[in-house]
């Protein structure tokens, strides 16, 4: 009777209880069919259970063995088993407590505003201040003119092998080998090739999405050197007379800018926010041409006087004008809010004309004596290179 009654304990005092009390989770997805087969997982804390109850060792398999029958039990014949407590559950997820992501941005929520602002804006529009430089790289016929009237000789430079010689029979000095030897001219020094300038440039910039309006003032200075050296031949003292002329070319430009954005899809340089295709016309209201040529000896007589006859006239100053059209490429890449840098890439075309000497006009053959066209005006065309590097300071928006 006692045992009867100690099993009658097992199923409604235990086991009754402790099925009512378990949780029962059911795993739902969503890709699977709705006919897809459930299962309910049941924890059994069955050594809790069996210290609460005071069970001794066969109790405790009784109770086991009636917890295996109801594993058993099917919801309908030849259906799926109901209850499966083959699995035990040890973590949260199995019992239905889904842990939800953090959002990515909770922290930067939480976080002050004012110390999470970063500056990710594009170039912003507006009128831009700029100063920059350039390196320009090209043809200027004025220095090819300049370049066929330098000496060559003793004749160009209005002297003979045996000019300034001093006689034999003079009573002043005694006569050395340098004062009868004959004269030769050598060059020492020609002019360079290449016809480089550095303009500095300073400019007032509109930008907006789609185009680019710039008003700039430039200046640039071009120079060209020659030297050259009158000697005794045969003098082992070295006396000489060395000639040098020069030709300084000096230009105040003013230049309006037109731009258009270009595509990425057609043109597009990494880092660069914005590129313009660029078109502009340039003038130049004073070009001045400045031509010096000096000459120094070693101070005897002979070669002070070559040195005073190859020396004049020592300065020449004319003035002009200039004007012409360029194209090419502006690109812009942002500093920050309200700065940024214009990268230049251009070909320019000017004409250089009306040019004044002494309120008269100067012709080709004030410059090349070799000229054929006596009475044509100086002029010139110049086409050149030009890269130009400029900061952008935004000045209003």
């Amino acid at each position: 009777m006692q045992k009867q009654y100690k099993l009658a304990y097992l199923r409604y005092g235990v086991i009754l209880p402790l099925l009512l009390s378990c949780p029962v989770l059911f795993a739902e997805e969503a890709s699977e069919d709705v006919s897809s087969d459930t299962t309910m997982a049941v924890t059994v804390p069955a050594a809790a259970d069996t210290a609460e109850s005071g069970m001794d060792s066969s109790e405790t398999g009784t109770a086991t063995d009636a917890l295996g029958s109801l594993s058993s039990m099917e919801a309908e014949p030849g259906g799926d088993s109901l209850i499966d407590t083959s699995t035990a559950v040890t973590d949260s997820s199995t019992l239905g407590f889904k842990q939800q992501p953090v959002a990515a941005d909770t922290a930067v929520r939480s976080a002050t505003p004012g110390d999470l602002q970063t500056d990710t804006a594009g170039l912003s529009n507006g009128i831009y201040f700029s100063a920059g430089i350039g390196w320009s790289l090209g043809g200027f016929e004025l220095f090819s003119l300049w370049e066929n009237s330098l000496p060559d000789s003793l004749s160009h430079l209005g002297l003979s092998d045996t000019s300034f010689i001093v006689p034999f029979d003079s009573t002043e000095r005694d006569i050395e080998a340098a004062d009868t030897a004959l004269l030769s001219f050598s060059v020492k020094e020609a002019p360079v090739i290449y016809t480089m300038s550095f303009p500095a440039i300073l400019s007032l910039v509109s930008i907006r999405d789609e185009r680019k309006l710039s008003l700039s003032l430039s200046g640039s200075w071009m120079r060209k050197v020659f030297t050259g050296t009158v000697s005794a031949i045969g003098d082992t003292l070295g006396r000489k007379t060395d000639f040098k002329e020069s030709v300084n070319v000096y230009a105040a430009m003013l230049s309006f800018q037109w731009g258009h954005t270009i595509p990425d899809e057609y043109f597009s340089i990494e880092g660069m926010e914005r590129s313009f295709f660029t078109a502009g016309l340039d003038i130049a209201p004073l070009v001045a041409v400045r031509i010096r040529r000096s000459a120094t000896s070693t101070g005897d007589t002979r070669f002070t006087a070559i040195s005073r006859r190859i020396s004049k006239p020592s300065v020449r100053f004319m003035r002009g004008g200039a004007a012409g059209i360029r194209l090419g490429i502006s690109m812009l890449k942002r500093l920050n809010a309200r700065s940024a840098t214009d990268f230049g890439i251009w070909y320019s075309v000017l004409g250089y004309g009306y040019f004044l000497e002494d309120n008269n006009g100067v012709s080709l053959t004030d410059i090349d004596p070799t000229s054929r066209k006596e009475n044509r005006p100086l002029f010139w065309v110049s086409n050149r290179l030009e890269l130009s590097f400029a900061l952008l300071r935004n000045v209003k928006r």
